[in-house]
């Protein structure tokens, strides 16, 4: 196969939605936190392969979020400090899987599309991450 088994893309919001997916899930997952990976029989460490660690990506990204107030001005006239609503979607994810070969493959150093994605905003500085994670058996759905 040459290229991914799956590849999924999703936003995420503070809130949990109705599945109890959350923002607090992705780096948790990433860095195969227990209560985030269960679906891994075996979990193992995850490889930064580019960018943030999935800790970093978590304090980033709510430093995001606090500095995104702005003042409002009310009907009344009055004015007011508002923030992101908590069920606002503000993480967007990507996720790939690639065959058990592909490891062998030379697959896992990122292309320079995934590294342009993930050098956004804040003066070039990395707005998230690319992970590996090797030799897990998965959860057959």
């Amino acid at each position: 196969m040459a290229g991914p088994q799956f590849f999924h893309l999703q936003s995420y919001s503070r809130k949990p939605n109705k599945a109890g997916q959350s923002i607090a899930q992705v780096p948790g997952e990433a860095a195969r936190l227990p209560e985030f990976s269960q679906h891994v029989p075996e979990p193992k460490p995850c490889r930064v392969i580019f960018g943030l660690s999935p800790a970093e990506v978590q304090t980033r990204h709510d430093e995001m979020v606090a500095a995104g107030r702005c003042e409002v001005t009310l009907k009344d006239g009055t004015t007011a400090i508002r923030g992101i609503r908590k069920d606002r979607h503000t993480l967007m994810t990507a996720v790939a899987s690639y065959p058990d070969s592909a490891p062998r493959r030379g697959v896992g150093a990122p292309t320079l599309g995934e590294v342009r994605a993930c050098s956004g905003g804040h003066g070039g500085q990395p707005d998230g991450w690319i992970v590996g994670h090797t030799g897990e058996r998965f959860k057959a759905h």
